[in-house]
């Protein structure tokens, strides 16, 4: 008997997206954010190379992948993935 895989294809495919978009996009703009913390008047301001990521993020649909599936039916808005499948890609 085989055991049910825990992962579904999609969980798979959107961990290789986060992860090359981390290695292509977020990792490199890490001395950006410093810097642009650094220049900041007030240190809690959002540096702009954290809005340039998020709106990229957002149009490569990795954004709100936290919504469960019960809270965005569709999914609409995220990616509807399970705790477990989010937890990976978080890690």
């Amino acid at each position: 008997m085989n055991a049910p895989a825990l992962f579904s294809t999609r969980s798979l495919e959107l961990q290789a997206r986060v992860r090359e978009f981390m290695e292509a996009h977020v990792h490199p703009n890490e001395e950006t954010f410093h810097r642009e913390i650094e220049a900041a008047e007030n240190r809690f301001s959002t540096p702009p190379i954290l809005e340039t990521l998020k709106a990229r993020a957002r149009d490569e649909g990795l954004w709100n992948l936290f919504l469960p599936p019960d809270a965005d039916p569709g999914p609409r808005y995220g990616a509807g993935l399970s705790n477990l499948e989010y937890a990976l890609i978080c890690e």
